[in-house]
């Protein structure tokens, strides 16, 4: 949120003895990124000599909150993230960069290692990872490989750049590359309309950048890649262990490619013959893939089958113990309105 008088809050951030701050340009794009702007840039302001942001067509207060930290504010035509993102870093007064999101703040471990490494002055042929992880549905996720997962994002430009991808774009050194120590957390669906807003905009420039390289996918291997991603995000990488957002975040994981070829199909000219096999193998996939979530959900029902006996059996030795102190509480002589009932003693069981 703003601050109610934000010329106080401005002249409190300008102010800031600059002589301190590191010959670093932290890069930003931007397009309506209100929710979470202010405390990305409240995490590097203090210690970096300038921001460069650029926006693309913001109709919230995204750049308002950026002009109360003395961001220095271009205008440019969103054609694409790689591109997007190199033209900002182009325009930035300082060689070594660090490359953020609107919606990525590093913690202050992270924060210390950044500004140790560099002032040792680092050399300029060697790249920076900064160890990301997932935040979703108000909680971080453990689990999934979105946890302390590398991005390339402190570099020297002369010796790294962006890849032009119109989206899951990367940056790529010439040099080694270092991983630093902390957490850079990415805070980037505040709700579940606002994910899926985002997945329906990745999965059309994903499905527009795949269309580019005439890659074909037809039915049964997009329903089995479904599957397979969710296993494999759900049970291999343990994203059952997240609970209910582990859940929705392996289930739309698994959405996304299904979502992006059905987009290249629609938007290819040629889908059907191209991409999609011919009728009668439709025909055929369909049967396959009633026959997969046939054994899909068994295997999702055995697998919560598995882990609800596993979670239960630490506890088992205590319920029998339970059971028998019941039990032996029928056979006392005891007043019959005092004698508990089938209800309480089935309670006293479970709980």
């Amino acid at each position: 949120m703003v601050s109610a008088n934000p010329f106080i809050l401005f002249t409190m951030i300008s102010t800031t003895n600059t002589s301190q701050r590191l010959p670093l340009s932290v890069v930003i794009i931007t397009l309506n990124a209100e929710r979470t702007l202010a405390k990305t840039l409240k995490s590097v302001n203090e210690w970096a000599n300038e921001i460069v942001l650029v926006d693309s067509g913001s109709t919230d207060n995204t750049l308002k909150i950026a002009r109360i930290y003395g961001c220095r504010i271009l205008h440019h035509r969103f054609d694409g993230f790689g591109t997007q993102k190199q033209f900002a870093i182009d325009q930035a007064d300082n060689d070594w960069i660090l490359l953020l999101d609107a919606d990525e703040t590093p913690d202050n471990t992270l924060q210390n290692a950044i500004q140790q490494t560099l002032t040792e002055n680092p050399d300029i042929t060697r790249s920076f990872s900064l160890p990301r992880s997932l935040v979703f549905m108000g909680k971080p996720l453990r689990h999934g490989g979105e946890q302390n997962k590398p991005v390339v994002r402190l570099f020297n430009r002369k010796h790294a750049h962006v890849t032009n991808a119109l989206v899951h774009e990367s940056v790529v050194s010439d040099g080694p590359v270092t991983m630093l120590t902390g957490t850079l957390w990415h805070d980037s669906y505040g709700s579940l309309h606002e994910y899926v807003a985002k997945m329906n905009h990745y999965t059309s420039l994903n499905a527009k950048q795949v269309g580019r390289f005439h890659q074909k996918q037809g039915p049964l291997d997009v329903s089995v890649r479904f599957l397979f991603r969710f296993v494999k995000v759900y049970v291999f990488k343990r994203s059952i262990l997240d609970g209910l957002p582990g859940f929705v975040w392996a289930f739309f994981s698994a959405v996304y490619p299904v979502l992006k070829y059905v987009k290249l199909y629609e938007q290819t000219s040629e889908a059907q013959e191209e991409i999609f096999y011919p009728t009668p193998t439709i025909a055929r996939t369909t049967i396959a893939l009633s026959l997969w979530l046939l054994v899909f959900g068994a295997a999702l029902l055995a697998i919560y089958s598995f882990f609800r006996f596993i979670s239960s059996t630490a506890n088992l030795a205590a319920r029998a113990v339970s059971a028998m102190n019941v039990i032996d509480g029928f056979w006392e002589p005891v007043d019959v309105m005092q004698a508990p009932s089938v209800t309480n003693t089935l309670l006293q069981l479970w709980s």
